[in-house]
């Protein structure tokens, strides 16, 4: 004998709500394990790193009236940055170096630029930033030293 209050269906809320969850649960899954959207998040991360880097050594060049050099090298499966700073009237010498990650490649010319006192470089700069088919650019003016990014 069937209880009359006894209910065998599910309501239309209980319906949506189940679908909304599965949905949002598929939808994270998916960009969490996309590879392209991965890389491109690295990718931006680094091209800012060393934007933000160049900028730094621009900055300290001036702050400290004594050149500053930047070269990308790889060291260990690492992509860095060496940052070289020049004795000047202000402050000692000092050298210090940013890790990129292991998946990042760093590729253009020139291999290294050199700021000067007065915030100009000895040349300028465009290195392509690169994880798989992902890529950004940070660039340097000759003149100015301005740097500027282009994110993927």
């Amino acid at each position: 004998m069937l209880n009359a209050n006894h209910r065998s269906a599910v309501t239309l809320i209980e319906t949506v709500l189940v679908i909304t969850l599965l949905a949002a649960a598929a939808m994270s899954a998916a960009v969490m394990f996309d590879q392209r959207w991965v890389a491109r998040r690295s990718v931006a991360s680094a091209t800012n790193d060393i934007a933000n880097s160049l900028i730094l050594a621009r900055n300290t060049a001036v702050a400290n009236r004594a050149p500053v050099t930047v070269r990308p090298l790889r060291r260990n499966g690492l992509a860095l940055l060496n940052i070289e700073a020049a004795a000047g009237p202000l402050r000692d010498a000092k050298r210090w170096t940013v890790s990129l990650g292991s998946e990042i490649r760093i590729s253009g010319s020139p291999q290294s630029i050199r700021f000067s006192p007065v915030g100009s470089t000895d040349r300028g700069l465009r290195w392509t930033v690169q994880q798989t088919q992902v890529s950004g650019v940070v660039t340097v003016a000759a003149r100015d030293g301005n740097v500027e990014r282009t994110l993927p």
